[in-house]
């Protein structure tokens, strides 16, 4: 298969389109690589509601400190229990399930893409040794399996144009274009593995039986995988189209802006000047949840490296199937009683 000779170029391609999760550190690193790091912590989606605060509580700090004696200071210390058990309490609550519900979304996309990655590698498996009676047919199957998790990485981005690099051999040029062209290119390229699955198994009247009967066990055993796959997909779709009801999300922010704009006029009395640092360093830890939250609800992006490192999924799977492949004409070629020629990855 021509993909084969072009592993290399497209493995640049593909590390170079998903260098953001693929060698930003991971949670798995360690402590310093994890607690030194600025852009996997989110921070461009919290700035804004975390400077509001703070510059809150600098300028009520700075209003009572300068021009308010103890005597004109609101004594508002019956409230702190209120405030901070009951406000606290069912804020902490509301956060937690927000970023758990958002943990869940990531966990459950990332579950999709195995179950892709297993499917594809079932249906390869399969056609090779069952489709070699049919080897036009099924190198199509092999080729659109290939593109298949490139091209859904593409559109779970909302990429319209296709990086000729991370099909290189595998499509082209006139293939990618009609993709292109097309509103949901993964399910074009789904429809294009199924006509061929069902072109490399066909049996009609004049096919014999027992061949007849294997062809179509067969062939309902890939187009089941198929569907997995096609299933799998729509889930991710769900993830990505569905986020969590704006009436959850509306009442935890307004309940949480709420609860850090009047905590300096809480505490300011006995805190002082510390309430600036209290505050900001209150108001990060709090919003950070919700950034948190954010950032891995609908993890699709390119440039996000907390979010799925769809590259990494495209590249193993690639890899996988150059493997299937090259064993499988190794097998081939002995079979008729020829040396093996094992540099089927050179690029």
């Amino acid at each position: 298969l021509p993909f084969n000779r072009n592993l290399i170029s497209r493995s640049t391609a593909l590390e170079k389109d998903g260098n953001r999760q693929l060698f930003y550190p991971k949670s798995t690193d360690g402590w310093f690589k994890t607690l030194f790091v600025l852009e996997g912590r989110a921070l461009d989606r919290i700035m804004l509601p975390w400077i509001f605060v703070t510059l809150n509580g600098v300028m009520w700090t700075l209003v009572s400190e300068l021009y308010l004696n103890d005597s004109r200071k609101s004594d508002l210390s019956s409230y702190e229990s209120i405030f901070g058990l009951v406000l606290s309490s069912s804020l902490s609550f509301l956060l937690v399930f927000r970023l758990n519900r958002s943990a869940e979304r990531f966990w459950a996309a990332r579950m999709s893409w195995g179950a892709i990655i297993a499917s594809s590698r079932a249906i390869v498996g399969g056609v090779l040794v069952h489709g070699r009676h049919d080897p036009t047919h099924r190198d199509e199957v092999v080729k659109w399996i290939a593109a298949f998790s490139v091209v859904l990485a593409h559109f779970m981005r909302g990429i319209r144009k296709i990086d000729r690099g991370t099909v290189l051999g595998i499509l082209d040029e006139g293939e990618i274009q009609e993709l292109e062209t097309v509103s949901h290119p993964p399910i074009q390229v789904a429809q294009n593995i199924r006509t061929n699955l069902a072109e490399a198994f066909h049996f009609d009247d004049n096919t014999a039986f027992s061949i007849a009967q294997g062809r179509s066990q067969r062939l309902d055993t890939l187009e089941k995988e198929l569907n997995k796959i096609i299933l799998e997909m729509g889930a991710l779709e769900r993830i990505k189209g569905t986020p969590l009801p704006l009436v959850y999300v509306t009442h935890l922010r307004t309940f949480l802006i709420g609860f850090l704009l009047g905590f300096p006029y809480i505490w300011e009395r006995n805190l002082g000047y510390g309430t600036i640092p209290v505050v900001a360093l209150t108001a990060f830890a709090l919003l950070g949840l919700e950034g948190a939250a954010m950032e891995v609800e609908a993890p699709f992006e390119r440039n996000r490296p907390n979010h799925l490192s769809m590259d990494a999924y495209c590249l193993l799977l690639l890899r996988n199937i150059v493997q299937l492949v090259q064993k499988d004409a190794d097998r081939e070629i002995l079979s008729k009683g020829m040396p093996t020629q094992r540099n089927f990855s050179s690029d």
